[in-house]
C-alpha cells in the first residue's frame, strides 16, 4: 500500500494485483492490521490512474494445492518482464528475516534474483 500510494502521488499508473477476489483480499491482507488500511485500499483503489486486477478473473482458479500469494507475486514478476528483464527493478521493504512462507517477501526477493536480479531492500532493521 506504501509503495502504491508513493506512485499514485507521483502521478504514475497503476496496476494493483490482488490474489483474490476484493472481499476475501481485504479479509486475509488488509483488514487485520491495525489502523487505516482498509481505507488506503479504497483510496488506492479509487484512484484514476489505478488499475485493479484480479488474479482468479484474469488468471483463472487458484488450483488447491497452489498457494495463492505464490501464484500473486509469479503474476507481478511475470508482467514486469514483459517489459524486458533490463527494466525489472524490485525494491521491497523488509527485515531481512525468514518465515512468511511462499508468496512472501523473501520468496519474491529470491524469485526476482533468479530471473532478473535487480532487486532493492529498503530494510526495517536500519530503518526503525
Amino acid at each position: 500500500m506504501l509503495f502504491a500510494e508513493a506512485c499514485l502521488a507521483r502521478g504514475l499508473k497503476l496496476e494493483l494485483r490482488i490474489p483474490f477476489d476484493e472481499p476475501t483480499f481485504l479479509r486475509k491482507s488488509v483488514a487485520f492490521a491495525p489502523g487505516n488500511w482498509t481505507d488506503r485500499f479504497y483510496q488506492v483503489k479509487g484512484n484514476p490512474n489505478t488499475r485493479l486486477l484480479v488474479m482468479p478473473d484474469e488468471l483463472g482458479p487458484t488450483a488447491k494445492e497452489a498457494n495463492p500469494y505464490a501464484r500473486d507475486n509469479l503474476w507481478h514478476l511475470y508482467a514486469a518482464l514483459s517489459w524486458g528483464p533490463d527494466k525489472v527493478r524490485f525494491v521491497c521493504l523488509w527485515n531481512r528475516k525468514g518465515g512468511d512462507g511462499p508468496g512472501g517477501t523473501e520468496h519474491m526477493y529470491e524469485t526476482v534474483q533468479k530471473y532478473s536480479g535487480r532487486v532493492y531492500i529498503l530494510d526495517t532493521n536500519l530503518l526503525w
